[in-house]
């Protein structure tokens, strides 16, 4: 029977006629406002009628024909914006997985947001540091575990300025200001010093702020945009090297710095002890099906207690001398430059604090001693590779070595212990009570970081010399 038999009923005779006593009430509200539209004139303004094929109701509807038309027939004229992304559309429901695919690839690679809800920077951010210029392109940069990164381009007279701008995590840092005096201190003496690389400042904003809120309540901040290249893991013995030697080189300049001119952000950062006790309170607070799946990594943890040991005998001995740490210096918190390779800026300095340079070095080893990332998912790619730690040991002390005391330099290696089975307990712990430090791509995430950290501290207490 085709659709339009005179053997079925008109669609106006079937809105018409009256509904049954049990209809719902949404059915009745709709016919009534069809009746509402008929008397008004044609109740189908698209001028589908019942004789209508179903192709012509699924045809689209294809907007540069229109277009073309439009400027054959002179009725319009077109300004074309130009644009650096692909397009991307959905017309049927079969198009949805590949748009999903396709968004999901730009949100891992920073290009879309995540949360779309969420805009990237707010105006009255960008405002504040930039009220006559307008954000020409953003991009989120990936790769941080606290902060909201954006790499954003400025538009404004006579030429474009390209900004990072970094929301905060006010509950991690809740004295946001804080960061940005450390960061004025040290940035300050490196200057006065003729430290060779790029010095990170922070942008001023209107009135004076270093830290701007947005309506939200959430802190952001503002820097120059330095070029280079960012990393994620070490490419070569080169690589680490030379990172080694730019945090020497760096401590060098900032050796004669009163490390009382810095306060810590987050205290106990650098406390064995005081991880320890954070771990305690965390497994007895942990959810129950996590503590279940992560029980041979709490009993590995457990057996690393005698390292809280000497941290208080070494603690209440002689102890070490206080220097100005970086507190961060992960292989991404160094920028290389592309042309030459060499370390042009060291970034990050959200950590800066006063503590043992023991525990800089040891980040180093945690960070750079493993040919892999730190949430490597594949286990047997992540080991200890000595040429990476004879590499740091080498680039670090021929910047050092001059001036470090023999404590220090005795104790350089307990400081990577130290460090590495510490971020196993920042890792687990954060796992245990449902992720809410460490930003997470997957349920697993800290979990898998927490088993590479465990692993790498195993790899280094079975080397010799």
């Amino acid at each position: 029977m085709t659709a339009n038999s005179t053997s079925n009923p008109p669609l106006d005779a079937i809105a018409d006629t009256a509904a049954p006593a049990d209809e719902n009430k949404l059915i009745a509200e709709r016919r009534e406002k069809l009746r509402g539209l008929r008397a008004k004139g044609n109740a189908y303004p698209n001028d589908f009628r019942v004789d209508a094929f179903a192709g012509d109701l699924q045809a689209e509807i294809f907007l540069p024909d229109l277009v073309g038309r439009s400027l054959q027939e002179q009725q319009a004229s077109i300004r074309l914006l130009p644009a650096e992304s692909p397009w991307l559309g959905i017309t049927y429901s079969g198009d949805l997985s590949v748009a999903r695919k396709q968004i999901a690839a730009w949100v891992e690679a920073g290009i879309y947001p995540a949360d779309l809800t969420d805009p990237p920077v707010p105006p009255e951010v960008w405002q504040a540091y930039f009220p006559e210029a307008i954000p020409e392109k953003t991009r989120r940069l990936t790769g941080g575990h606290i902060h909201r990164t954006y790499r954003v381009e400025m538009r404004a007279a006579p030429g474009n300025q390209t900004v990072v701008f970094q929301r905060l995590h006010p509950q991690i840092f809740p004295e946001p200001e804080l960061l940005v005096a450390n960061a004025e201190v040290v940035a300050g003496h490196l200057s006065a010093k003729g430290y060779p690389r790029r010095i990170l400042h922070h942008l001023p904003a209107s009135g004076g702020r270093r830290v701007v809120w947005d309506e939200r309540g959430f802190p952001w901040r503002g820097f120059p945009w330095f070029d280079g290249k960012s990393k994620s893991v070490p490419e070569s013995e080169t690589d680490v090297r030379r990172a080694a030697a730019a945090l020497g080189e760096w401590h060098t300049f900032l050796r004669d710095l009163d490390p009382g001119r810095v306060r810590a952000p987050i205290p106990g950062f650098f406390d064995p002890a005081h991880r320890w006790r954070q771990w305690e309170q965390a497994v007895a607070g942990s959810l129950p099906d996590r503590r279940r799946r992560a029980g041979e990594e709490i009993e590995r943890l457990l057996a690393g207690y005698g390292l809280v040991e000497q941290y208080e005998n070494l603690r209440r001995g002689a102890g070490l001398p206080d220097r100005v740490l970086h507190g961060d210096p992960k292989i991404s918190n160094f920028l290389f430059d592309e042309q030459t390779g060499e370390v042009s800026a060291l970034l990050d300095w959200d950590t800066l604090q006063p503590g043992w340079i023991v525990f800089d070095f040891g980040d180093l080893v945690r960070a750079y001693a493993s040919p892999a990332a730190e949430d490597e998912p594949d286990p047997e790619k992540v080991f200890l590779h000595p040429p990476y730690l004879h590499a740091i040991e080498t680039g670090f002390l021929r910047e050092t070595e001059a001036w470090l005391t023999p404590p220090e330099r005795e104790h350089l290696r307990l400081g990577a212990h130290w460090v590495i089975w510490m971020q196993a307990l920042r890792f687990l712990a954060d796992y245990l009570t449902g992720d809410h430090y460490f930003q997470t791509q997957y349920p697993e995430h800290n979990l898998v970081r927490a088993r590479n950290q465990l692993k790498l501290g195993e790899g280094l207490k079975g080397l010799k010399g």
